[in-house]
Order: structure tokens, then C-alpha cells, then sequence
């Protein structure tokens, strides 16, 4: 019988892939495809290189060290964070790369900054910023539902969920309390949604497949 870390972890990556195999097609840009790859690459690094970390994991930016030894001074090691983690995958798929994934006119935007301002940053991290964070979404909603919330991830509605599972939205996910909608007031580039106020709106299988939820 499975472990109670090892449902948590299967979970996790389980609605991550649901979540990019579903919510992303061919026509966007990234394509469903490349969000795929990048889950499943970020799921395969954790097992690899964090498979003694696993069951420490609380949340996005919490780790349980309490079991682990003590240095001279009673203290524990820090980390390692889901957040860093994924920004080291960041760094070492986009930031380093940025160009592979840049246009012509984005390339020659891109020297010209360089030029004038000594750095491109200006149109490098827009780049890693749009093709991140198709893949944080999956990542960050998936643990957010299978371990505890953090911040959370807008822009997904409850039609999006239920379309992930189409044989059924598991009691995990929906859980027993209310659930909030969350208007989206305005998207501003390279900031994201602009969240209104939350609305108490019933339990999951009350709320209706076009509200926006925040996951």
C-alpha cells in the first residue's frame, strides 16, 4: 500500500499532466505538446534529483526538515523549496536559452538593448516569463490541490477542472468548503490577472463550468 507522501506526489504530478494535456492545444503558443514535455521533464528531475526530498514536501515554498539532523547549533538544513526548484528548471530551460525561443524581431530588439543599456533583459525575460509560466501554472496548481495552498493560480475556470477528469473531479480536489470565484478585473503583460474580489460561491459542484476560479 502506498505511502501517504507517495498519493500526495502521484496526485501532484497526475493533475500537473491533466492539467497541460487539457487546458493548452496546438494553436497555443507554447503548444499543448511543449507544456507537456516541460511537466513531465520538471516531474522527471524531482524524482531523480530530490527522491529523498519527496516526502518533506508541505508546499510551494515549504519543506518539513524537523526529521532530518541537527548541526552543533540545533539547527536543520534549509530548503530544498519547490520554487527554487523550479527556477533552477527555468534558468537552465529558458533563461539560458531565451534566443531559441525569441523572434528575428526580438533578436535584433535584443542587440540594440544590448548596445544601448549594456544588458537585453528588457526582452529576454518577457520571453522566459511566457513560456514559464504555462508550466508553473500546471506545476503550482497540482501541488496547491494535492498538498496545501500557497498563493494559488488564477486564470482556470470550474469547466477546466471538471474537463481534466472526465470521469470524475476526485474529492481531493473539490474538497468540502465553499470555494471561491475570482473575477478577473484586467491582464496586464508580464504582471498577469489582475484579480477582483473573491465571491463565496457553493461547493465545487455548485458552481457553474464558465466561473473562474482560483486554484
Amino acid at each position: 500500500m502506498a505511502c501517504e507522501a507517495d498519493v500526495r506526489f502521484e496526485r501532484w504530478k497526475d493533475f500537473a499532466l491533466r492539467m497541460a494535456r487539457t487546458v493548452w492545444t496546438e494553436q497555443t503558443t507554447p503548444t499543448r505538446d511543449w507544456v507537456v514535455s516541460e511537466v513531465e521533464h520538471f516531474f522527471s528531475e524531482l524524482e531523480c534529483d530530490y527522491e529523498d526530498d519527496l516526502a518533506r514536501f508541505v508546499s510551494w515554498d515549504q519543506i518539513d526538515n524537523s526529521s532530518l539532523p541537527k548541526d552543533e547549533y540545533g539547527r536543520a538544513q534549509i530548503g530544498p523549496y519547490v520554487c527554487d526548484i523550479f527556477s533552477s528548471w527555468e534558468t537552465d530551460t529558458l533563461f539560458y536559452h531565451w534566443k531559441d525561443f525569441a523572434s528575428e524581431l526580438d533578436l535584433r530588439w535584443a542587440e540594440i538593448h544590448l548596445d544601448i543599456f549594456g544588458d537585453d533583459d528588457l526582452i529576454s525575460e518577457p520571453i522566459v516569463d511566457f513560456y514559464s509560466s504555462p508550466v508553473a501554472c500546471c506545476v503550482r496548481a497540482g501541488m496547491d490541490c494535492a498538498y496545501s495552498p500557497s498563493m494559488g493560480v488564477l486564470g482556470f475556470t470550474a469547466g477546466d477542472i471538471r474537463r481534466m477528469y472526465p470521469e470524475g473531479v476526485p474529492d481531493w480536489v473539490k474538497g468540502d468548503k465553499p470555494w471561491d470565484t475570482i473575477p478577473i478585473k484586467a491582464v496586464v503583460p508580464g504582471v498577469g490577472f489582475v484579480p477582483g474580489e473573491a465571491v463565496q460561491n457553493g461547493t465545487f459542484e455548485e458552481i457553474e463550468d464558465d466561473q473562474p476560479i482560483w486554484i
